[in-house]
């Protein structure tokens, strides 16, 4: 995952590591009196425009991924309370930026409009004609004055 001071995140796109700010805090839930002595929640705060080797639509994708996680400023903030261990919080934190940058990597295919086939249009039309049939035969007889 890193090699001399670079993290890579995704095929091509890396981060320096000494940019990743990584504190630790009390986490909250459950947890007894271990979560109440320990800092063992994981904040991470990266600045968008430290992600090396990303695209303009790359980075566009991720801004979208990213939604409440991205403050003012273009700065990432993810949180990891999973364990209890704050070691295995920093990796987990790391691997939660490495998923969502590859995951904004990835350029959807683009749909290709299609046309129905003359069978999937026939099975349409006899579909609502059999549905308005039931419906004119529940309907009551007209009368005749």
């Amino acid at each position: 995952m890193s090699d001399d001071g670079w993290i890579r995140l995704a095929p091509g796109i890396r981060v320096r590591r000494e940019q990743l700010v990584i504190t630790a805090t009390h986490g909250g839930g459950p947890g007894g009196q271990h979560v109440n002595t320990t800092d063992s929640q994981v904040v991470l705060h990266l600045r968008l425009a430290d992600l090396v080797g990303l695209a303009p639509d790359q980075r566009q994708r991720l801004r979208v991924l990213l939604g409440r996680r991205l403050c003012a400023g273009d700065i990432i903030v993810l949180r990891c309370a999973q364990d209890r261990s704050q070691h295995r919080n920093r990796q987990l934190v790391v691997e939660r930026l490495a998923a969502l940058v590859t995951e904004a990597a990835h350029r959807p295919r683009q749909r290709r409009p299609t046309r129905p086939t003359r069978s999937s249009i026939e099975r349409r039309l006899d579909g609502k004609a059999r549905t308005a049939r039931r419906k004119q035969d529940r309907r009551p007889p007209e009368r005749e004055d």
